[in-house]
């Protein structure tokens, strides 16, 4: 289910109603089912996606926008900080080879704040992701993000 919070939210309800439940049948999501449960409860409490890689380089970053902005940062923003973050680790190469073609899309990809991610030459790019199962108490491991491309399994 390609759904946010919000739909989740409204969702789950039809489909109890209409006999779809979780007995025999397993929900998958996104990376947009990775949101806290709120003060009510509401919420899968964090969910398919990854695990960030780099949990240390997300809460600081968050922190930041949360000083600066007064509120956690949506989920998307992790794409922009890797961006300028995949830019500032490319600017130490020699003048005309930075931001090559074959630079920006090697193989072996780059380490981002949500982990492992690799543009490709037509333009899309693909990313190395934990697999999640929601539980009562919150996210279960199934199967951890790569380490590398090499060992991703498709």
């Amino acid at each position: 289910m390609p759904a946010g919070p919000e739909d989740l939210q409204s969702l789950a309800p039809l489909l109890a109603s209409n006999g779809v439940t979780s007995k025999g049948l397993q929900f998958l999501g996104t990376g947009q089912w990775d949101y806290p449960i709120d003060r009510q409860g509401v919420g899968p409490s964090s969910a398919a996606g990854s695990r960030r890689l780099t949990r240390k380089a997300g809460a600081i970053s968050s922190r930041k926008y949360a000083k600066t902005y007064g509120s956690t940062p949506p989920r998307i923003a992790s794409l922009g900080y890797d961006a300028v973050s995949l830019a500032v680790s490319l600017s130490p190469n020699p003048p005309g080879q930075r931001y090559t073609a074959t630079t920006l899309t090697r193989g072996s990809g780059f380490a981002g704040v949500d982990g492992l991610f690799r543009l490709l030459p037509d333009g899309t790019s693909e990313r190395g992701l934990a697999i999640l199962e929601v539980r009562e108490y919150g996210p279960q491991v199934m199967e951890p993000a790569p380490n590398n491309f090499t060992s991703a399994q498709y």
